[in-house]
């Protein structure tokens, strides 16, 4: 007897908890419009158990179950799932970079628009506001800053640092080559500081998501980072083709140490501006 060669490779095996975790997110975009289906399996179960453990809960149905009931659950997953650590000017490097090689460039340009895509509770887009008012383009350019969240957009807007967070930005401003002092952007507040309102006016946030939203305006300048390492591949697929429907030729956009406009179906659209800090321009 002659054996047909087998053709199917062996099922992979799948866990249950793999399975309810799909359910969550489903559940979540379906009744709540948020969609970390396509973000990177093995990062979002890590972050999901981990707000499962502190919710002293013990399986992923349970977490399910509260989720779906509870805003302030819902809430807190979602912080948990965006935010990324930020801090103003950091890596002092890339905006030493920006402010030597890039701003020049846009004061060629009768009016700029800056994206930070991903912006959490809005330290870049700060930073941008900051650097482009001390290079005497505050009133010829705009950033918008976008996110998934409103509680997180408006913890941005309040722009509110700790003493810590001022201290460590502190360090970072100069660094930068920053022209006045990190002191005349802040005013005192409570415990803490904030972000002087001139800065803010220059600031637009707005909720925006690279899995589910389009391109929303053209810009000179996007900062990108750390966020697409974040999706599997098919998620990062569009979202680096909406970055790039975004960037106007010859912009530059700014990604995360991980993160590469080279190797995809744009790579030939793009050319390395400086690799140390992962910065690249648009060439056509």
């Amino acid at each position: 007897m002659i054996r047909k060669p087998r053709t199917n490779a062996p099922p992979k095996e799948i866990r249950t908890e793999d399975v309810e975790i799909r359910l969550l997110l489903e559940g979540v975009f379906q009744l709540h419009g948020y969609d970390f289906r396509q973000y990177e399996p093995g990062k979002i179960r890590s972050r999901i158990l981990s707000r499962l453990r502190a919710e002293g809960l013990e399986s992923v149905s349970q977490y399910q179950h509260r989720i779906l009931r509870d805003r302030g659950c819902l809430e807190r997953l979602i912080e948990g799932l965006i935010l990324r650590r930020r801090a103003l000017f950091d890596p002092p490097g890339l905006w030493r970079l920006l402010r030597r090689k890039v701003i020049p460039v846009l004061r060629t340009y009768p009016t700029s628009r800056l994206w930070v895509a991903g912006c959490a509770t809005g330290e870049e887009a700060y930073s941008l506001a900051i650097l482009l008012q001390e290079e005497g383009l505050g009133s010829r350019s705009m950033v918008y800053a976008t996110e998934l969240d409103e509680n997180i957009l408006a913890r941005a807007r309040q722009g509110w640092l700790s003493p810590g967070q001022y201290a460590s930005a502190q360090g970072n401003y100069k660094l930068t080559g920053g022209r006045a002092s990190l002191a005349s952007h802040l005013s005192r507040s409570g415990n803490g500081f904030v972000l002087n309102g001139p800065l803010s006016g220059r600031i637009v946030f707005a909720s925006h998501s690279l899995a589910t939203d389009s391109s929303f305006n053209e810009f000179n300048v996007i900062l990108c980072r750390n966020l697409l390492s974040k999706f599997d591949p098919s998620l990062q697929g569009r979202a680096r083709s909406l970055l790039h429907q975004s960037l106007g030729i010859f912009g530059y956009i700014a990604l995360g140490s991980r993160e590469s406009m080279n190797d995809t179906r744009l790579s030939g659209c793009y050319e390395p501006f400086n690799r140390e800090n992962h910065l690249y321009r648009r060439i056509r």
